[in-house]
């Protein structure tokens, strides 16, 4: 903050008040606190305001000198070329922050006022390289928002917890940001001497991409995320390459089937709706596991995150008039906000740029409903033709483009005056309005017509209408063209973006796509199955009724492979960006969970100008892994050789030991086995037996042929389902 201020914020509610002064400068801040927490009259309280005022100003000056004295002296470092500074950065404190004692990482350690910890100089990890006439600052920080301190950061580094490392790269001479490059990075354990040489063995071996060089984070990567027939959703690490060897990361365990997602900007939530259980489930994209449930009235269909980030807007479906409409929730506290009734029929919904209005299309009503997203009120209702489906926004523009399939029209609604400016003619049947990440092309489709119809946004005009077969009925984006799906046959079209010619011709590509087209199978959702991967040069096509996730190359003539082999029937595809992003200028950033404690290596490459460099770190040991040390040591072994059979009993045999003396454990008294079916939504848990000598047994019936997942937990040792090792079984006839 800059120079001194003051807030005084009184609050009035019947006839308690509650007055509150800050004081702070840049270096040393000062609080105070005073309550009135009783009645009292209000002349008499306001004689106290007018009292407690003139008393902050004497306390402004004597911070504000003190902020002054504690600015002298200040040293300036310069580097020597090619060559490593570490050092703290940090102002140390004067014991004004103390607040009381808190336990960070088994160990105490002082709280400010806001209850955030106040470490030792020490603590912080912070180191400046400079190469190639490139300085680069590294640090890395504790994330303790996520632990509910107020979103702050703090030093120390502990495994199991969240933690930000950050870039800032500038001209060595001066100073400028180096803005618009994609340094790449990656986590490891230091294992032995670390030098020059070491560390450029260790990025050869990453950029390689060979098993044995893979490291234990890698910020450069993406993880793949399949929204699947049953009530999972399965998370794929693309690995190597996408021709032969893929991993099947995780599997995140949903309530009920899931029919509609949205991410949050940072990668860090997920919001999945199950209509069959009004619910949406919210999913931690770092953990891969569910943290809350949050209930609706009506069944949730399509879910969409304002630009802002603040709210998350769920579909809702009802026959009740009073719940058709939207639900909205709050990303940041993950907890139902307000549910707005809009209109009968089905939804869709769309924002400005700005984030100050949210427009909502109902169906069976005609209209449009525009919602100011601060006061959650509805502003006004547009009749909008017969059945209004589908609503896009242009983001250069802020222009309003809804599709009425009834009639054939696209209305566009002014967003200064929110009335309709135009109706662009199209043809019946219409399913589908979108619009070009640039705002420039509008594209709208008519899935049984056929037809793909082309909007130059700058005069609001249709300038194409193309006949295609198969279907369209899905629109994606990358930065160069626009992808549409065909439903009933195994192919997709694209439409290159610099290819279009507002005048003239367009060029439409046909890519073919797997073998059989995605509606002839009977797994289906509202999300996408077109998605640009990381870096937009490529996507990735979900189709269930190949039970494949396709990967195309822009510009190839057909996908270059694709993930397959878990039994997945994809319905939808979703990625999990795990680069570094450009917070500001010159500066980049990444958000991990600290894996383990230990001494970490951070390898930093820059091509042109080249910078190679290895960072580190060390991660504190934290008391709260004891759960996952359990697991750890636990071994689990499966001791069945003959194979089950649908219908009839079958009897799972385990056996539990200790990992590193291999002595059986059995005091376990509920080692519980969840089986799931892959393609559907049985599912059985049930606890196992003890039978002696760390030997468990279980019985299980499956309903049908087919594959099915094994997991395993065992809650009086805080072992989940996620820290033991899944299995998958062939059940046969």
């Amino acid at each position: 903050m800059g120079g001194c201020s003051e807030t005084v914020a009184p609050t009035q509610m019947w006839d308690t008040y509650d007055l509150s002064v800050v004081l702070y400068s840049d270096k040393n801040p000062i609080f105070w606190r005073i309550y009135f927490m009783r009645a009292v009259k209000k002349s008499l309280f306001k004689d106290l305001f007018l009292t407690v005022i003139l008393v902050s100003f004497v306390f402004v000056g004597a911070a504000c000198s003190a902020s002054t004295a504690s600015n002298d002296g200040n040293t300036n470092h310069e580097h020597e070329e090619g060559q490593a500074n570490n050092h703290g950065h940090d102002d140390e404190g004067d014991g004004q922050y103390d607040q009381g004692t808190t336990t960070i990482g088994g160990e105490e350690a002082k709280i400010d006022h806001h209850g955030n910890p106040v470490f030792d100089e020490e603590e912080r990890v912070y180191e400046q390289y400079i190469q190639d006439g490139v300085s680069v600052e590294f640090t890395i920080e504790n994330f303790l928002g996520v632990g509910g301190r107020g979103g702050e950061l703090a030093p120390r580094i502990v495994e199991g917890q969240h933690a930000v490392l950050q870039f800032n790269l500038t001209d060595a001479e001066s100073g400028a940001p180096l803005n618009g490059y994609r340094p790449a990075v990656w986590l490891d354990l230091v294992k032995g001497e670390l030098n020059e040489d070491i560390c450029k063995a260790q990025v050869q071996g990453y950029l390689g991409g060979t098993l044995d060089s893979r490291p234990m984070i890698d910020l450069n990567s993406y993880f793949i995320l399949s929204m699947n027939k049953d009530n999972t959703i399965s998370v794929i690490d693309p690995m190597v390459d996408v021709a032969g060897m893929t991993n099947l990361f995780a599997i995140i365990l949903l309530q009920g089937t899931p029919q509609d997602w949205a991410i949050t900007e940072d990668h860090l939530q997920l919001f999945v709706t199950m209509p069959e259980l009004n619910k949406v489930a919210i999913v931690d994209l770092d953990g891969f596991q569910v943290v809350a449930n949050v209930e609706v009235e009506g069944h949730p269909n399509r879910v969409s995150i304002q630009p802002d980030g603040r709210y998350a807007w769920v579909e809702i479906d009802s026959e009740k008039r009073r719940e058709s409409g939207v639900a909205v929730i709050d990303v940041a506290n993950r907890s139902l906000v307000d549910q707005i009734p809009t209109g009968k029929g089905e939804h869709s919904i769309a924002f400005s740029p700005d984030s100050r209005y949210a427009y909502v299309a109902n169906k069976d009503d005609g209209t449009l409903t525009i919602i100011d997203t601060d006061s959650l009120d509805k502003v006004k209702n547009l009749d909008v033709g017969k059945q209004p489906v589908s609503v896009a926004v242009s983001a250069a523009s802020g222009m309003v483009y809804v599709a009425d399939q009834a009639e054939g029209v696209i209305s566009v609604v002014d967003d200064d005056r929110l009335e309709i400016s135009a109706q662009l003619p199209a043809e019946r049947g219409l399913t589908k309005v979108d619009i070009s990440p640039d705002g420039k092309w509008g594209f709208a489709i008519s899935q049984g017509a056929e037809t793909i119809f082309l909007i130059d946004t700058q005069n609001d005009l249709v300038t194409h209408a193309m006949q295609v077969r198969g279907g369209p009925d899905q629109i994606s984006f990358t930065d160069s063209a626009a992808y549409i799906r065909s439903s009933t046959s195994a192919a997709v079209f694209m439409i290159p973006f610099d290819e279009i010619d507002p005048l003239g011709d367009v060029s439409l590509l046909t890519i073919p796509v797997g073998v059989m087209p995605p509606n002839s199978s009977e797994a289906t959702s509202l999300a996408k199955a077109i998605l640009p991967i990381p870096g937009g040069d490529a996507v990735l096509i979900a189709n269930p009724a190949d039970d494949k996730i396709y990967f195309y190359v822009e510009g190839a003539q057909s996908p270059a492979g694709g993930y397959q082999g878990h039994t997945l029937v994809p319905r939808a595809v979703q990625v999990v960006d795990r680069s570094l992003k450009e917070r500001s200028p010159g500066v980049y950033t990444g958000g991990i969970r600290i894996p383990q404690s230990g001494d970490f290596s951070v390898a930093f490459l820059l091509d042109d100008p080249d910078v190679l460099h290895c960072f580190t770190f060390s991660a504190k040991p934290n008391q709260d892994s004891a759960n996952a040390e359990n697991a750890k040591n636990l071994l689990l072994e499966f001791l069945n050789e003959n194979q089950p059979k649908a219908g009839e009993t079958f009897k799972l045999k385990l056996k539990l030991s200790d990992e590193e003396t291999g002595e059986p454990v059995s005091e376990v008294e509920d080692l519980v086995v969840l089986a799931r079916v892959l393609a559907g939504n049985w599912n059985q848990r049930l606890a196992a037996i003890h039978v002696g000598e760390g030997m468990y047994e279980v019985e299980l019936t499956f309903p049908n042929p087919g594959m099915y997942n094994l997991f395993f937990s065992v809650p009086s040792l805080g072992i989940s389902f996620d820290l033991l090792p899944q299995r998958t079984l062939q059940v046969g006839k």
